[in-house]
């Protein structure tokens, strides 16, 4: 009871999953949402979110800078992958639950890789959001704020295996991402992990690429290069792992942190949740800490970037659960379907 009792108050406002009609509330799916404003009230939160983010890329980058070919190209494919992802809701949520098999897999396909998509644009549409860095004003930032940086205190503990190491655990970001969204979006019976999961990641990213224009900057690895003795050691993981991020990086993503943001933000979930998950939120804290220190170690980050992530990662979780709640009890009053799509493998009522 006790434990019940705790994770009670981490997740926020207890509510319940789709199927447990509140109080006055009524059956899920008796009110119809065919037509363009049923449509509109059966939209989720995360579905505003990364229809918001996904329009506003390809607007900025049209109506800022001279319209060049690199420009223009870069407009149709961000343009294009928001059609795809409108497209997945569109296909989502009309209807009154009675959506093609097809309509829930495509759904959740669009919206977990909508973040991984972007990341790999934002390699050629940031040089072109912004020209110029912040570099030297974030370096100067951390020394007035904490008297040292970190990537370049952490040179002396530099060897080819602390080197590898990291690089191994900077690596791992990606796969956390994989080993932890793709499961409980596609197959988890927690409807609203999931929901809180999709909020969190959608806007963490949303709100991180954002800044990544408003504050560009290349990194400690190759703004303070004559603050360095050696260049960093390391064997074959390191080497992969620096190619890797040399050919798909976004060269200019820096603050905040996002390495350091999306790891965050799935442990605090996975604590909140562990009641769904087990002790594996606790590998995710492992994983998480060791990730953190890379991106300073490896001279991606300044101390400064990796703050930034870390708050945005509280505040976003911290809203998650506030805004989930409010979702669901908004869909259990309103008679709405339930906030995930079906798969073909649920029977239909």
């Amino acid at each position: 009871m006790e434990k019940h009792s705790d994770a009670a108050r981490t997740a926020g406002p207890a509510v319940r999953e789709p199927g447990q009609a509140a109080e006055g509330a009524l059956e899920p799916g008796t009110v119809t949402t065919s037509g363009f404003r049923g449509f509109v009230r059966n939209l989720a939160v995360h579905d505003w979110v990364a229809l918001g983010f996904l329009t506003l890329a390809p607007l900025v980058l049209a109506l800022s800078g001279t319209w060049t070919p690199e420009r223009q190209r870069m407009v149709l494919r961000h343009g294009l992958l928001c059609c795809l992802v409108a497209g997945a809701v569109v296909a989502g949520r009309i209807g009154n639950g009675t959506r093609s098999w097809f309509a829930g897999i495509y759904y959740r396909i669009a919206l977990a890789s909508a973040v991984a998509v972007t990341y790999v644009l934002l390699g050629e549409s940031l040089p072109l959001l912004s020209s110029g860095d912040l570099d030297r004003q974030l370096y100067h930032l951390d020394l007035r704020l904490f008297g040292f940086e970190p990537a370049v205190l952490m040179e002396r503990w530099a060897t080819p295996g602390t080197t590898d190491w990291f690089s191994f655990f900077y690596l791992c970001y990606f796969g956390l991402i994989f080993l932890f969204l793709m499961p409980l979006v596609f197959v988890s019976k927690s409807n609203r992990l999931a929901a809180e999961l999709s909020f969190t990641v959608l806007l963490v990213y949303g709100i991180g690429q954002s800044l990544y224009v408003i504050v560009p900057g290349y990194g400690p690895l190759r703004a303070l290069s004559d603050a360095f003795h050696h260049e960093l050691p390391g064997g074959a993981v390191f080497r992969g792992m620096h190619a890797f991020v040399s050919d798909a990086g976004a060269k200019k993503d820096i603050f905040p942190s996002l390495h350091t943001a999306i790891p965050t933000s799935f442990s605090l979930l996975g604590f909140r949740h562990r009641d769904v998950l087990g002790r594996s939120w606790m590998l995710v804290v492992f994983v998480t800490v060791n990730t953190v220190v890379a991106t300073m170690f490896l001279r991606w980050h300044y101390l400064i970037d990796v703050i930034a992530g870390l708050v945005l990662a509280f505040f976003v979780v911290l809203a998650a659960g506030r805004v989930v709640s409010w979702e669901f009890e908004r869909r259990e009053r309103g008679g709405l379907p339930e906030l995930w799509p079906r798969w073909p493998s649920r029977p239909r009522p």
